[in-house]
């Protein structure tokens, strides 16, 4: 497998997607998600048990200080002129069953309760994110697996329209400008986050530098997967 810069372009309909700028989707956890099914049970661990590792067509670093690895994929940033705004998500007491009720009906807990969330929207043309990794792999994943990014896919935000998988000059997986491109293992960093996909997982956790954050000292060694995708 030849592993080479690439660069993902997701294109995003014009509805927008539910991102929240201060935990940016990666590209590895991407390509994880659609992996997944043929990888694991169907069945999701729990925040605290250890997850499933699922190999995916990329580089991996690694890191001494602390002791951890990760694929060399960055995070997926919107491009261009970007609006943000906030989508109220809510849930009215349900009419059609308070006949069913006994005594006082209650709209703070139960089935009757209603809230009113709010969801934050990006709008924006499109996703991009670096990666070290097999082009024609990871345009074939993407391509037959990705339909949504981000939250609220049920109502239609973040419907993916193109997908586009490309060449790249230098390898920006990690570092850009100086700049981690993606969250990074740092011994003072804010973010305790695991190296890798799955992040909403604990098992694992080290401290990491923020997106955007001057990049660690250490320099990544990358290496190829240790087998090929079936």
């Amino acid at each position: 497998m030849g592993l080479k810069p690439i660069k993902v372009i997701i294109g995003i309909d014009a509805k927008g997607a539910c991102i929240d700028p201060n935990n940016p989707l990666m590209l590895d956890s991407v390509l994880a998600w659609c992996l997944a099914p043929f990888h694991t049970n169907g069945i999701p661990p729990d925040r605290d048990q250890p997850p499933d590792e699922i190999p995916l067509p990329l580089g991996r670093w690694e890191c001494t200080d602390p002791q951890c690895w990760g694929w060399c994929a960055s995070a997926l940033l919107p491009d261009g002129d970007t609006i943000e705004s906030v989508y109220m998500r809510r849930r009215k007491m349900q009419m059609s069953r308070l006949e069913m009720t006994n005594g006082t009906v209650n709209t703070s807990i139960g089935t009757m309760k209603e809230w009113n969330v709010p969801v934050p929207i990006t709008l924006c043309h499109s996703l991009t994110g670096y990666a070290l990794g097999d082009r024609k792999r990871v345009d074939q994943v993407l391509r037959k697996n990705l339909k949504y990014v981000g939250r609220e896919r049920q109502t239609g935000y973040g419907r993916v329209t193109t997908i586009s998988v490309e060449w790249c000059d230098e390898d920006l997986s990690l570092v850009q400008e100086g700049r981690a491109a993606r969250f990074l293992p740092c011994p003072d960093g804010s973010r305790l986050v695991r190296p890798r996909a799955p992040y909403w997982n604990i098992v694992g956790r080290v401290p990491h530098c923020e997106v955007g954050d001057l990049a660690p000292g250490w320099l990544p060694s990358c290496k190829p997967p240790q087998r090929e995708i079936l």
